[in-house]
Formats: C-alpha cells, structure tokens, sequence
C-alpha cells in the first residue's frame, strides 16, 4: 500500500503522484538535486490542457500540501531564445491526496 503525505518539497527523496481536484496527476520524481514532474489531465473531468502535459519537465523548485494549491516553478531550458523570459510558475487546484509511489 502507497504511503500517504499530508505535504511534499524539495527535501524529499523518491517517486511521489500528486492528485488535484480538477482530476489532474502530477508525477514527481525526486533524485538527488534533481526533481522532474510530469502532468496528467483527467480529460474525463475537464481538466484543461496545459503546455507539455504527458512530458517530463525539469522542476526548480515546488511545494504541496493537501488542501492547497501545489506551486511549481519551471526555469526555461535556454534562456538565450528570449532573454525577457526566465521562470514559469504554475499552480494547481487544490491537492486532495499525495502519495509516495517509490522509495529513492
């Protein structure tokens, strides 16, 4: 049985799935200074479609907690294609359950 977070950062190690109350998944992978997520709409529910879902992308930094909006920050892959253009944050609906899926 997967083991139930009543909040996830950073510091953690291991496999996590996020789940939001639009039905989205949120998959984070946490390895050494490295964190990866990749999102999953439910299009059953209606969630919208979001830039590069079902791909992983690089995370900088991201905190959730059940009950609140995760936030995700995404830095750009080359900061040289638009200088004016750094970071992207992204929050979702509220978390209704985090589970960790793998142990680092």
């Amino acid at each position: 049985m997967a083991e139930e977070l009543s909040e996830l950062d950073a510091t953690e190690r291991g496999r996590f799935a996020i789940f939001t109350e639009s039905g989205s998944i949120y998959e984070i992978e946490i390895s050494g200074n490295a964190a990866r997520l990749c999102r999953h709409p439910n299009a059953d529910t209606g969630s919208s479609s979001l830039y590069r879902d079902n791909e992983t992308i690089e995370l900088h930094d991201f905190t959730a907690a059940v009950g609140q909006s995760a936030a995700f920050k995404f830095l750009k892959d080359d900061p040289t294609l638009s200088p004016d253009y750094f970071a992207t944050f992204r929050l979702t609906t509220p978390v209704v359950r985090i589970i960790r899926l793998e142990w680092e």
